[in-house]
């Protein structure tokens, strides 16, 4: 019979981030110290990063997991949670927006943006 309980199932997930004015390429460079930190200690199935085509204080995380257990093991991680103090400190990011994503990502049936690498 297969394991059905939840911590078999992949988790995947999609950030909207927005820089807060001024702070896009400081942000974009933490951004990438997290990418390189994840994918190097972590292990996801996928775990990378890009910025807005259109909108420069933008940027788009995206992440796959095996098991909500490897997510909460890396959000409990000592780099990830420094790197997290580390942008609020710095005041990188701008407070969270319930309709960045939505509107980060378009108005037809199918979502998308332009992207682009974070440099």
């Amino acid at each position: 019979m297969p394991d059905t309980t939840e911590d078999s199932e992949s988790v995947a997930a999609l950030l909207c981030l927005r820089a807060a004015p001024g702070r896009s390429d400081e942000l974009a460079e933490l951004i990438g110290r997290m990418v390189e930190v994840t994918n190097r200690l972590h292990g996801p199935i996928f775990y990378g990063a890009s910025r807005s085509g259109t909108d420069d204080h933008v940027f788009i995380v995206y992440e796959m997991w095996a098991s909500r257990g490897d997510v909460t093991t890396h959000l409990a991680a000592p780099e990830y949670q420094a790197l997290n103090i580390e942008a609020r400190d710095r005041g990188l990011l701008v407070p969270a927006d319930d309709e960045l994503a939505l509107s980060a990502l378009g108005d037809g049936p199918i979502r998308s943006m332009q992207l682009r690498p974070l440099t």
